[in-house]
C-alpha cells in the first residue's frame, strides 16, 4: 500500500481526500474468522487514528472488500506505517490467501454511502 500511496501523494495536492480499497480473498474456511478480526481491529482503532474520516466492510459471496477514507494521502502513508495497522496485518496473515490495495482519489461522489 505504501508504494500506491506515494504515488497518489505526488498527484494529489495536500489535503485532497484519498480511499485505500484493499480486496482480501481469505484462505477456504477462513471468512468467518477474517471478519471477526476485521471487526475488532475497527473497535480498537474507532476514533484513533488521524486523519481517518470513514470504514466501509463489505462481502461479497466470499470476498471481503475494505475501503478506507483519509482527509490527506499522508495520512494514509502513516497509517500504513502505524504499527497497530502492521500488528492486525500478522494476525490476519494466516487467514488471508491473498489482497490487493490500491489508494484512490475521489473524482466524484453522489449520495451517501
Amino acid at each position: 500500500m505504501a508504494a500506491s500511496a506515494i504515488r497518489l501523494v505526488e498527484v494529489l495536492e495536500p489535503a485532497a481526500p484519498a480511499v485505500s480499497i484493499s480486496v482480501i480473498h481469505p484462505r477456504p474456511g477462513m471468512l468467518d474468522a477474517l471478519l471477526a478480526a476485521q471487526a475488532a481491529q475497527h473497535l480498537r482503532l474507532e476514533g484513533r487514528v488521524a486523519g481517518l474520516r470513514g470504514v466501509r466492510c463489505l462481502r461479497a459471496g466470499e470476498v471481503v472488500v475494505v475501503i478506507t477514507t483519509f482527509d490527506d494521502p499522508l495520512d494514509v502513508l502513516a497509517f500504513a506505517r502505524d504499527p497497530r495497522r502492521l500488528a492486525h496485518l500478522e494476525r490476519i496473515r494466516p487467514l488471508v490467501e491473498r489482497v490487493e490495495t490500491d489508494v484512490f482519489e475521489e473524482v466524484y461522489a453522489s449520495g451517501v454511502l
